[in-house]
């Protein structure tokens, strides 16, 4: 299924981030800075990205203080307790994710087997933790939202 953001989907975008979106011909922009940390982001939304050789979709871009991130055929999204956006790439085994927040904050996770959700917490690998506990919290948002 083809998924491109429509105006809608960046009212809720904008309302959610409290910022003001810039909208290009294909494409939608904005920036936020937080004052008290020093962070600023800038973030992109492409909608008529080349994402493959076959065809076009959404393309996501966070640049901020500490880097540059990039989600490519972004698939959905998720308004989270409005104060966060969490851009989703999904395949039917594995789930990349891209969370903005209203504090400028940007998280990106990428290539989280889904099959982490079925798994107790105490038989996790240290390393995976962090992941576990940030996406477990929107864990069934985040499958019904492929």
């Amino acid at each position: 299924m083809e998924f491109y953001f429509t105006d809608s989907d960046i009212e809720i975008i904008s309302k959610t981030l409290d910022i003001k979106i810039d909208k290009g011909e294909d494409s939608y922009s904005w920036q936020q800075s937080n004052k008290s940390s020093g962070q600023s982001l800038f973030v992109s939304i492409y909608n008529n990205s080349q994402v493959s050789t076959e065809r076009k979709g959404v393309l996501v871009s966070v640049q901020s203080n500490h880097g540059y991130f990039e989600l490519h055929d972004c698939s959905a999204y998720l308004d989270f307790e409005n104060s966060e956006i969490i851009f989703i790439h999904s395949t039917d085994d594995k789930l990349t994710t891209l969370v903005v927040g209203r504090n400028c904050s940007c998280n990106m996770y990428a290539n989280i087997s889904k099959h982490l959700f079925e798994q107790d917490i105490s038989q996790l690998d240290n390393s995976m933790i962090m992941s576990f506990m940030q996406l477990s919290i929107t864990e069934g948002l985040l499958l019904d939202a492929e």
